[in-house]
């Protein structure tokens, strides 16, 4: 074993009406650009849904809990959260399970 740790990662849906779409696309991919900026970003990926419009799966990696909490304290964070604000998003957090 090298003792490298491993990147956190976070897998996340993120669904709003058909209606919505474009716009919450437009700030995922607005985050995305600018969270692969991010020192302590890994991967930041997202994939739309075939079948459900509106739906996204976001695949995201950070260095360590320290980059998750800047990335959550970040400027463009803020603004994302600002931009979708108004749309109705469902969010489903999932973990490895073992």
């Amino acid at each position: 074993m090298t003792g490298r740790q491993q990147p956190l990662t976070i897998t996340m849906r993120v669904k709003t009406e058909e209606q919505h779409a474009e716009a919450l696309l437009a700030a995922l991919l607005t985050l995305r650009d600018q969270t692969r900026t991010e020192a302590g970003n890994v991967r930041f990926d997202i994939l739309g849904s075939d079948i459900e419009p509106g739906a996204f799966l976001l695949i995201e990696a950070f260095r360590n809990e320290e980059a998750v909490r800047a990335h959550r304290a970040s400027a463009h964070f803020a603004a994302f959260k600002a931009t979708t604000a108004g749309l109705a998003l469902v969010i489903e957090r999932y973990r490895a399970v073992t």
